[in-house]
């Protein structure tokens, strides 16, 4: 027979092995939660972390070079562009706001949305 608490001490009514098997599955239940709560707000705070570090972070060559290689800007023999799109889907793909599938998702959806290759939506795409 398996105890709960005090191994001395057995249930021996059927009524209380009954309650400290539903005690027991609730316990296990709340420090699992428990746990769980504090990994949970672990990952947010670092997360947090990196978003404030992302924002801070100066800008350089080699971050832009990453940004059009990966979002699509424009090159010139030796200058590298990256728009304002091409920006926001990096810093929040980088931030972990959004999954890199999600947002190539959207702008695939804008660009067959934009039916005259401007680069722009307005009535005439629509």
């Amino acid at each position: 027979m398996t105890t709960v608490g005090y191994g001395d001490q057995p249930m021996e009514s059927e009524e209380g092995r009954f309650f400290c098997a539903c005690y027991a599955l609730v316990v296990v239940g709340a420090v699992g939660a428990s746990f769980a709560g504090i990994a949970g707000a672990r990952e947010e705070a670092q997360l947090e972390v990196r978003r404030r570090a992302l924002l801070r972070r100066r800008l350089d060559a080699d971050m832009i070079k990453g940004l059009a290689q990966r979002w699509g800007g424009k090159r010139e023999g030796k200058v590298v562009e990256v728009g304002r799109a091409e920006f926001l889907a990096g810093m929040v793909a980088a931030m972990g706001l959004a999954l890199e599938d999600e947002l190539e998702a959207l702008l695939r959806r804008f660009d067959e949305l934009d039916a005259d290759g401007s680069g722009l939506l307005d009535e005439k795409d629509l």
